[in-house]
């Protein structure tokens, strides 16, 4: 299938409010301000460095994702470029309410993995743990192979992956374990919630402006 062309701006801004919405609590919020959220549980769940490929592999999924997106029916398009940007705002909104961060483990290791960790965690802050964006966008990832009949074994080989992220999160040690189901609500909600508010208006001017 060839790229819609009406949906390459659409889909350039739901991934600037993504990172914006990531990136912009970070800035804004006190560090004495940060709430965490780890259970007797989250002691108990051991740290896994070789996950944090799953986790960095995150991005090419979700990257795979949007590409599927824009070779797909405008208007359909347009509804989940709109969750992805409404659950952006709601996590945002989250993040700044009521911030979370995690207390992640100190890398002794000399290994290659282990050198990885370590880089992650200095260009990763621990901040905006509360909801997962990773979970969020993955799940969301899943929904639109599934609601699109993209290829079965897309579908299969996508819901696997996300469970994996899933469980990168906190082997990672980068999310307690209340993150991930705060994520998958995220995504839940933000999906239910673009049924009915779009920002479809929006993305055609856009597309107008430049005369697509």
């Amino acid at each position: 299938m060839k790229f819609n062309k009406k949906l390459f701006i659409p889909s350039l801004l739901a991934v600037l409010a993504y990172l914006l919405s990531y990136q912009l609590p970070k800035i804004l919020i006190s560090v004495n301000r940060y709430h965490y959220l780890s259970t007797p549980f989250d002691e108990k769940i051991p740290f896994v460095p070789i996950f944090m490929l799953i986790y960095i592999g995150a991005f090419l999924q979700w990257t795979n994702g949007i590409l599927f997106l824009c070779k797909q029916e405008t208007k359909k398009a347009y509804k989940y470029l709109s969750a992805i940007i409404i659950g952006s705002l709601i996590g945002m909104s989250i993040f700044m309410i009521y911030p979370t961060a995690t207390s992640r483990p100190e890398i002794i290791g000399n290994s290659l993995i282990e050198k990885l960790c370590a880089f992650i965690f200095s260009i990763d802050s621990d901040v905006n743990a509360f909801p997962s964006f990773h979970c969020f966008c993955s799940l969301i990832v899943v929904i639109v192979f599934i609601d699109f009949k993209a290829d079965k074994k897309a579908i299969i080989f996508n819901i696997i992956y996300s469970l994996l992220v899933f469980a990168s999160t906190v082997l990672t040690k980068q999310h307690v374990f209340l993150d991930i189901p705060g994520g998958i609500a995220l995504a839940i909600i933000a999906n239910v919630i673009s049924k009915y508010i779009s920002f479809d208006s929006l993305f055609d001017k856009l597309n107008s402006k430049i005369n697509i």
